[in-house]
């Protein structure tokens, strides 16, 4: 290797941590109809719910993530039929990068860190569960949230 590229070699690091994930069950609720404290009320279903369309074009659909069409308020007086988590919300595909270099300084006991990390690297969106209470109306199904964008951080250390 050539010595200015050793130079510039020398001192660094490189870190990464990658975490993927598929998504966690959406709690479906529903108002409760019934006179019965006792029980977390739930929504008819009549249909699966899942919808690959809706759930792969969500920022061309108004963030809606499964059909909100299949999961009815059950009339007053009956519980709902459908399952508290039969639908996963968005997974997760995040990447945290840092790069850290040593440089010395006067002697060997003395040395300078300089580090650069970031959060969600690519900067892509990551969205939060969909809105699982089938009595929110049009926000039933919807996504709201998303995860925090990039977040870049940069540190100086004195060392010795």
């Amino acid at each position: 290797m050539p010595m200015w590229a050793d130079v510039a070699a020398r001192g660094r690091s490189l870190t990464v941590i990658t975490t993927f994930a598929t998504g966690q069950p959406v709690l479906l609720t529903a108002p409760n109809q019934t006179s019965s404290t006792l029980i977390n009320p739930l929504p008819n279903r009549v249909c699966n719910g899942r919808s690959d369309p809706l759930s792969s074009h969500i920022r061309n659909n108004g963030f809606l993530w499964f059909d909100p069409a299949c999961f009815i308020v059950p009339p007053v007086g009956f519980f709902g039929n459908s399952g508290p988590t039969v639908l996963n919300g968005p997974g997760s595909d995040n990447w945290d990068v840092g790069v850290e270099k040593i440089l010395p300084l006067l002697h060997e006991a003395c040395r300078v860190q300089f580090r650069a990390e970031m959060f969600n690297t690519w900067n892509h969106a990551q969205f939060e569960q969909p809105n699982g209470n089938a009595g929110a109306g049009v926000n039933f199904g919807r996504i709201s949230d998303t995860r925090p964008p990039r977040l870049i951080q940069l540190a100086l250390k004195v060392l010795w």
